[in-house]
């Protein structure tokens, strides 16, 4: 896809651990604009919580009658059903919103997804898509860190599309196996190599 009015939409994938948002945030640094789609998911949240009562019951709803994120969290990685039901839900709407970024967009941005590759309709507005990989073993100490556990880890993986499909799909790969510096310098050789090839164009 070619971008109208110098827009630039890079795209970046890549399983949970990869290392998705430490590479944004240096895209970022760069000059470019941010949209998670985690964040969007969970603006999308009130919008689909009346469904969600009626499907799953008050046991996750928090004090404030709100969706407890945790509890949500906890159900869907547990059970495919409950995970496939939440997408139906939540995708459309999620989808929506970050086409209509894209849509507004007249700079950079950087668009971090988990699922970027598993979405054609998004991946139809990326300019370049960039992955984001790292070992096995790395992604699951570093969620870890973040208080997921290795059972968790290993649902959410299954989840997800394997970066031998994925690196097919991709533009660019950023290998973050390392420091943040290494995968930095990678961002900041990419982040160029874009400029200069819309430049070009």
């Amino acid at each position: 896809m070619r971008s109208n009015r110098g827009r630039i939409v890079i795209g970046i994938g890549g399983n949970i651990g990869a290392g998705k948002t430490t590479a944004s945030n240096q895209f970022v640094k760069m000059g470019a604009n941010y949209l998670s789609a985690d964040q969007i998911g969970w603006q999308v949240l009130p919008e689909i919580t009346p469904a969600l009562k009626r499907r799953f019951g008050k046991k996750l709803m928090n004090r404030c009658d709100r969706i407890d994120r945790k509890q949500l969290g906890q159900l869907v990685f547990k059970d495919p059903k409950a995970m496939r039901y939440l997408n139906r839900l939540s995708h459309p709407r999620l989808k929506a919103k970050i086409k209509k970024a894209i849509k507004n967009e007249k700079g950079v941005m950087i668009l971090d997804a988990a699922l970027l590759f598993q979405w054609p309709d998004i991946m139809s507005k990326i300019d370049y898509p960039v992955l984001v990989t790292a070992s096995t073993d790395i992604k699951a100490r570093r969620a870890a860190k973040r208080g997921i556990s290795r059972a968790r880890f290993d649902r959410i993986m299954r989840m997800q599309m394997r970066d031998t499909e994925t690196v097919k799909m991709a533009r660019y790969i950023a290998i973050n196996c390392s420091s943040k510096e290494v995968l930095n310098d990678q961002c900041k050789k990419i982040y160029k190599e874009i400029i200069n090839d819309r430049n070009m164009q």
